[in-house]
């Protein structure tokens, strides 16, 4: 049905609705969905180039589309167990994305996603994550996806805050050019040789449980004053290029310390 003044969509727990139609032609307007506690198996928003804000959880939806939807600047989705990907390539606008709780959701890809700021795919089943020349992301949460066994962070000028917690079977890691991160936790993971030289911001650190760890390379982290690292396989590690006035250097359990 044609609404051409539609600006807003709400539907929380409308437990019985299944299907939920619209159309950038018919709802020129909308810029707001907001929907929750559905039984929704697929929400086609491809074409909505006046959408800016999605918001769904508790749902039962597999399938979500983005496509074209160039005026999209936030998606916060959680708790939508049957969900297995979701594609915001043609996204350019997209500021934050939040996908938390997505048991089976396996992939998610923000290419060319230039202005993403804020980036969470807390306890989700992320295979890998690939991030690249994002100028202005500042926040990755990927804690708990405990399938991931890849991520590429590059080139991410305004990353201050990164947490890889508890992806425990993640071996494959590339951190480069990041520069202004302060903030970096990768406990709990099974990566053997990390690198952080060069992140001149990062004043807190944390490499601990992480036993098939062998090495860390903290060349030029000047600011670098709180470190955590007990439970690794390290034989050695160079302090020398962190801050002079370390705060605290947790180093337990280290066997071959």
């Amino acid at each position: 049905v044609g609404m051409p003044e539609l600006f807003e969509i709400n539907a929380d727990a409308n437990y019985a609705l299944a299907n939920l139609e619209v159309s950038s032609a018919e709802n020129p307007k909308l810029e707001y969905i907001n929907i929750h506690g559905n039984k929704l198996t697929s929400l086609d928003l491809s074409g909505m180039k006046g959408l800016k804000y999605v918001h769904a959880g508790d749902n039962t939806i597999e399938t979500m589309n983005f496509t074209g939807c160039d005026n999209l600047l936030e998606a916060y989705l959680f708790n939508n167990p049957n969900l297995k990907s979701l594609d915001f390539t043609t996204c350019p606008n997209l500021s934050i994305m939040w996908a938390f709780l997505g048991r089976n959701l396996e992939s998610v890809d923000v290419t060319g996603c230039s202005k993403l700021t804020y980036i969470a795919c807390d306890q989700s089943n992320l295979k890998e994550i690939t991030l690249v020349d994002m100028p202005n992301l500042t926040d990755i949460v990927m804690w708990g996806n405990h399938q991931m066994t890849k991520a590429v962070c590059k080139n991410l000028p305004s990353c201050k805050n990164v947490n890889f917690e508890a992806c425990d079977p993640l071996v494959d890691v590339t951190f480069e050019n990041m520069p202004a991160v302060e903030w970096f936790n990768i406990i709990v993971t099974s990566v053997k040789s990390l690198d952080f030289s060069n992140m001149t911001k990062l004043n807190w650190l944390a490499i601990r449980d992480i036993p098939t760890l062998e090495s860390v390379n903290l060349t030029n982290t000047p600011s670098l004053i709180n470190l955590y690292g007990w439970n690794t396989k390290l034989t050695s590690i160079d302090l020398r290029g962190c801050s002079k006035n370390m705060n605290q250097v947790w180093l337990d359990a280290n066997a071959s310390l």
